[in-house]
């Protein structure tokens, strides 16, 4: 038997053995919470386009009035919760953002935490499985990240052009983290969100395996785009070292700025409650200008800002003027007018000069190849003083 048709037999198998399950859960206990499937599933690509088509609701949490009754309602709740972390994160940062120092814990924080975070509106979110369109011709990744002093954090967008120009746009991932409790400018926690972006989109290109045609990333802080435009040892060590792992993961062209009100990402740095991101069409779809052409980025010049300028290192210049010191020799000649020991003087002198510069130290009495040396210097030495004008004349 051909291999395919074995491999296809199999695969129907398991499908079948899955749609089982599903019938048997559903007939268990059928509640307006959980997903309602058809039972008449027989064909692979009816049950794919069944599964892609349904808005599923992930998350299904308890009543309200049930958290303070039974521990295992609450450890229900810690289970949606952990759950959530994972997709929801504008959620999980609006929480750490009102206390960033607090363990996420229901048994200790109870219900005081928890409406803090307003929850049950998560039960009202639905989130489309199926990110592709039909009939794709064009296939493109855009990136956002911000930050603030609360949180920064990244997401991304497919965005898919059809054959008859349809544009669509489908939220892909998002990542986020809480600022750090230290104090830190708000440029550099865009170079962090920067870097949490250009890690995510790392991540998410070779998991698509899809015909990209562009990658885009998007900012909105100008001093971020002016950091990475710049070679990496020209900036200060924090700065350095993420520009630097930034340049590693992607190219400086695929940069672009973004203004602030169009930067889905600022959901993540600021937070959003459940109720109040359902209907949020920029956290869903993105910015709008993505379902219209988008031209070539803009240059930006480099900031004429404070902050920019005091991440640079500063470069000392040092000037050296070479000039002819004769003080020595007259000095020297100040000490004796013994010849014999004047060549004796000036050899101890070299030779101190030799064993600053060198392993080897020489010690003990003067050898004669020392003073021959000696002597041969002040014979230029003095040359060079008396007949400055001759020597010169000659080197022309």
């Amino acid at each position: 038997m051909d291999p395919k048709i074995t491999a296809l037999n199999r695969l129907r198998g398991a499908l079948r053995q899955s749609v089982t399950k599903l019938e048997n859960y559903t007939k268990q206990g059928a509640s307006e919470d959980k997903v309602v499937l058809e039972t008449k599933l027989t064909k692979v690509d009816t049950i794919r386009k069944k599964l892609f088509d349904l808005q599923k609701r992930y998350y299904e949490l308890p009543p309200e009035a049930d958290l303070t009754e039974t521990d295992e309602a609450i450890e229900q709740m810690e289970t949606s919760l952990e759950e959530m972390e994972g997709s929801l994160k504008y959620l999980i940062s609006k929480y750490n953002i009102d206390d960033k120092s607090t363990k996420l814990n229901i048994k200790e924080n109870k219900t005081g935490k928890l409406l803090s975070v307003k929850l049950p509106g998560v039960n009202e979110i639905n989130v489309p499985r199926y990110i592709l369109s039909e009939d794709v011709t064009k296939i493109e990744l855009h990136g956002f990240s911000d930050a603030s002093e609360r949180a920064y954090g990244a997401v991304i967008y497919i965005r898919c052009v059809t054959h008859s120009g349809l544009i669509q746009t489908k939220l892909v991932c998002s990542k986020s983290k809480v600022s750090p409790l230290k104090p830190i400018t708000v440029p550099r926690l865009e170079l962090s969100a920067a870097l949490l972006l250009a890690r995510l989109m790392h991540k998410i290109v070779p998991v698509l395996d899809l015909p990209l045609d562009k990658v885009c990333l998007w900012t909105d802080s100008k001093i971020v785009l002016a950091w990475l435009n710049m070679q990496p040892h020209m900036l200060k060590t924090f700065v350095s070292n993420r520009v630097a792992k930034i340049q590693s993961l992607c190219s400086n062209s695929q940069w672009r700025h973004v203004s602030s009100k169009c930067n889905p990402a600022d959901v993540l740095s600021r937070g959003a409650d459940a109720k109040d991101l359902r209907d949020n069409d920029l956290w869903w779809q993105g910015p709008e200008f993505l379902l219209r052409d988008i031209t070539d980025p803009e240059e930006y010049p480099c900031p004429k800002d404070k902050t920019f300028e005091q991440e640079l290192k500063r470069n000392v210049t040092v000037s050296c003027a070479v000039t002819n010191d004769f003080d020595f020799l007259d000095k020297l000649l100040n000490l004796t007018n013994n010849y014999s020991k004047l060549i004796r003087i000036l050899s101890f002198c070299c030779r101190f000069i030799k064993n600053c510069l060198h392993k080897n130290v020489e010690k003990g009495f003067l050898t004669a190849a020392e003073l021959d040396n000696a002597e041969q210097l002040l014979i230029k030495q003095v040359q060079s003083t008396t007949f400055a004008k001759e020597i010169t004349a000659l080197q022309d």
